[in-house]
């Protein structure tokens, strides 16, 4: 079996028949479906168990809702394929050729496998302007790999757009964090550390919605008290590992781009809930000189000329003008 594809399940089932629709269309057959309800207590848990009523490649998870990390957690320790696969229950896949085309990718036993998205906001019915289409990597060696997607600010942490090898996953124990917001930095940081290849296909094949009220949207502080966490936790493993010197610049500058969005989330807080971790926030300003991405570049100056305090203030005018765009 070539690959595990996991959807985590909770309260969705608004969403949730073009998801599974989505990958049950799949002109590649040579795959399992992994649905994970996590304690929904909707009907998505009734429609998960139709689905694996008329199709075995279907396998059903009902579980105590534990989150994200929980569930994809649940699935991919009975995932048997190759490949695993990670989708969101609110997504779905656009291209009935998707798993054709990614199996054309994973003869070779490359480790991470990405592959393109596009947005589609669902309380203006649009689609967003840019498509995040991956270049074609022409070294696979990480150092080289991840530098390029840095430079071509394709670079994210995502799980839900990567085809990752299950028994690479399983040798590195590399899991999602429970209980953790933004799992996905925090598992792909543990990915990058260990992968050896990487491949992408050069295609937008993943439908990502975006809807009010979800995470993204509307944060909560411990979205950045655990980003916070996360950079001081990987800024200390880059002292203490002993990373060949062209992987830790690499990694360096993937955390400055971590650090950029964690500046941008502090700004969405008000001041008085935020500035007792502002001398934190600060210690890790170093990163910033390791910047690749266009964004990270930009702050980086701004920083050096008008100061932490002054960006930060810069940012917040600026998430209010886009706001009102």
């Amino acid at each position: 079996m070539i690959f595990s594809v996991i959807v985590p399940v909770y309260n969705v089932e608004k969403y949730l028949n073009e998801c599974i629709n989505s990958i049950l269309s799949q002109d590649f057959l040579d795959y399992e479906l992994i649905l994970v309800n996590d304690g929904s207590t909707d009907n998505s848990g009734d429609i998960c168990d139709e689905y694996a009523k008329k199709d075995d490649r279907i396998k059903t998870i009902h579980k105590k809702n534990g989150g994200l990390s929980s569930a994809r957690n649940a699935g991919t320790n009975i995932a048997q394929g190759e490949y695993i696969v990670y989708l969101d229950s609110d997504d779905y896949i656009c291209d009935n050729s998707f798993l054709t085309k990614l199996a054309q990718k994973t003869g070779l036993d490359v480790d991470v496998i990405f592959y393109g998205y596009k947005k589609y906001f669902e309380h203006e019915k649009t689609w967003g302007k840019d498509v995040c289409q991956y270049p074609l990597l022409k070294d696979k060696e990480p150092s080289n790999a991840l530098s390029s997607l840095l430079k071509a600010d394709m670079y994210d942490g995502c799980a839900w757009n990567k085809a990752i090898r299950r028994e690479f996953l399983l040798q590195n124990g590399i899991m999602f964090e429970p209980g953790m917001i933004s799992e996905d930095s925090e598992w792909f940081l543990n990915v990058i550390v260990s992968a050896k290849t990487y491949d992408s296909v050069n295609e937008a094949f993943i439908v990502y919605r975006q809807r009010e009220g979800s995470i993204s949207h509307a944060p909560k502080l411990k979205s950045l008290t655990d980003n916070l966490l996360m950079l001081e936790k990987w800024s200390n493993r880059l002292k203490e590992k002993n990373f060949a010197i062209d992987f830790r610049d690499v990694l360096s500058s993937v955390l400055s781009r971590y650090y950029v969005n964690m500046l941008i989330l502090y700004t969405r807080f008000p001041n008085n809930q935020v500035e007792k971790y502002f001398q934190r926030v600060k210690s890790l300003k170093f990163l910033l000189k390791y910047s690749l991405t266009k964004r990270a570049i930009t702050v980086k100056r701004f920083c050096s000329i008008f100061g932490l305090r002054i960006t930060l203030i810069f940012l917040h005018v600026l998430n209010k003008l886009r706001g009102k765009s």
